[in-house]
């Protein structure tokens, strides 16, 4: 699903409209139509609600009296509030105010802030309000009478539904000052937007749903971007079956280049993410202080003890020994719990543009990789990078809130620039190509900010990396597993209890939920 912005919704509507032959009025129809059927699920006896409208003087104005009508008809007790001059009411909107009007809906107008005054207790005492205010147009902050209308609505501790976006917020960013509705429910129109998705601003939406108005398909993906949703829909069927007669060989061998003294658990952890998300083997390539507690901790991870430094991390030494490993390895995962030794940081970079494999590199190979991103074009297989915002801002060279301001934006220049997968981790992980499409993960929770879920990640991209599946579509398989497996935890243990492993422990549950489906 693609997550436009406010020119792409408007050029679509346009060529829907004018092109198609589809009528702006049966959108404004049809976008009622799905905002009806989002109350009906969510809100409980509805008919027993007393429903406030909002209603501004816009084309969003005109959906809230769209929806007006219909829960008129359906019996429901409701109430338009228009914030706006009626005779300024114009086009659809004008149309959606007379029909609503001539059935007998409740319409009371309030052009300015002394009339809106007048109706604060009648308000207050709706049980359920519907914010079609403001629309996706907006480009500057809203200021006198809708800020102080604005305002009383987010203090009046009344649920609010929001029609498209909550009124005040940009559509185009996921960071702003602006004052806004601070919605329960937002239900997008056709698509989502950027300000749905990505936090801070996706609080303000509180639950989203997606309402289908009938634009046609193919003008979204014409007119549509290359920022896409990542939704359950998309998951299902990406994991092929297994044929009967399959063997370990069948689903990979992952050399893992990871651990050091004292962070040998990011080792571990992302083994067995990688193992139970269905990779045949996985060799890791361990400090040989580490090789003991690795064959009695892990019996199904097989190792290669390497020579260390004084501080515990795979020395330069080891280099013709892991040379030799790669060879009839699937692929490789780079970083989790390596230390930024200088001698372990050498050995890395003298790897990373030489292993002939598929590669993830995670944690501290990324903070090795930092300053040194030009080997990156010197490698011949696929690379994905997972980076955390603050190991992407040592990527980029840029500060952490940099990164925050412009995630989509730095994760595609790594992936452009470098011809590189990259994966930036957060509340809604975002994923580059190297061609410059985006796609943004929905799943996951904020019980998964503990240590270690960055390493089970990676372990669970690099398992499907080694059965086979393209690198895009392991990275966007594997983050939603990742988060969905974080969901069920969550579900089970609570957000304050998740701990990695635990990731591990629902990551079955997880995978065959998507298999199932």
């Amino acid at each position: 699903m693609k997550i436009l912005n406010a020119d792409q919704m408007r050029k679509i509507d346009r060529v829907t409209i004018e092109e198609v032959g589809i009528p702006g009025i049966a959108l404004m129809e049809n976008a009622a139509i799905g905002i009806l059927k989002v109350l009906k699920e969510e809100v409980e006896d509805l008919g027993k609600e007393r429903i406030g409208i909002i209603v501004g003087p816009g084309n969003n104005g005109g959906d809230g009296l769209a929806l007006a009508r219909l829960l008129y008809l359906d019996g429901c007790d409701v109430r338009v509030y228009l914030l706006a001059d009626k005779n300024k009411i114009s086009g659809d909107a004008k149309t959606n105010l007379d029909s609503a009007s001539q059935i007998g809906v409740p319409i009371s107008e309030f052009p300015d802030y002394k009339t809106f005054s007048k109706a604060k207790n009648d308000l207050l005492s709706e049980t359920v309000l519907i914010d079609s205010l403001l629309g996706t147009g907006l480009s500057r902050p809203v200021t006198d009478y809708y800020l102080k209308a604005i305002k009383f609505l987010n203090e009046a501790d009344i649920p609010i539904l929001s029609i498209d976006i909550p009124s005040g917020l940009p559509s185009d960013t996921h960071i702003t000052d602006y004052p806004h509705i601070i919605a329960d429910i937002t239900v997008a129109l056709g698509n989502p937007k950027i300000p749905h998705i990505l936090p801070p601003t996706a609080i303000a939406c509180g639950e989203i749903f997606v309402a289908d108005i009938g634009i046609p398909e193919s003008v979204i993906d014409e007119h549509g971007g290359n920022i896409y949703l990542i939704t359950d829909k998309d998951m299902e069927e990406i994991l092929p079956k297994r044929p009967m007669n399959s063997h370990k060989g069948d689903y990979g061998h992952i050399l893992g280049i990871c651990g050091s003294v004292g962070k040998g658990g990011a080792a571990a952890l992302a083994a067995m993410a990688a193992l139970r998300t269905g990779a045949g083997l996985i060799t890791l390539a361990l400090p040989s202080s580490l090789n003991s507690s690795f064959e009695v901790g892990l019996p199904e991870v097989m190792t290669i003890p390497l020579s260390e430094t004084e501080e515990g991390s795979v020395s330069e030494a080891a280099y013709e020994t892991i040379l030799k490993s790669a060879a009839k390895k699937s692929c490789a995962m780079v970083g989790p719990g390596l230390t930024t030794n200088e001698e372990t940081s050498r050995l890395i970079l003298k790897l990373i543009p030489i292993l002939d494999i598929p590669m993830l590199i995670d944690a501290d190979g990324l903070n090795i990789l930092a300053g040194n991103m030009g080997i990156l074009k010197k490698r011949k297989k696929a690379t994905i990078l997972t980076p955390h915002p603050g190991e992407m801002a040592r990527l980029c060279k840029v500060e952490i809130r940099d990164i925050e301001g412009d995630p989509i934006g730095y994760t595609t220049k790594i992936s452009t620039d470098y011809n590189v997968y990259t994966v930036l981790k957060g509340a809604r992980t975002i994923i580059a190509s190297p061609e410059g499409a985006i796609f943004i993960n929905k799943t996951g929770n904020p019980g998964m900010a503990t240590a270690g879920t960055g390493d089970v990640l990676s372990g669970i991209i690099t398992g499907l990396l080694s059965q086979g599946l393209p690198p895009l579509e392991a990275a966007k398989l594997g983050v939603y597993l990742h988060g969905l497996a974080g969901d069920i935890g969550a579900e089970e243990l609570g957000e304050y209890s998740l701990i990695a492993s635990d990731l591990i422990e629902y990551l079955p549950e997880a995978i065959r939920s998507v298999v199932e489906d």
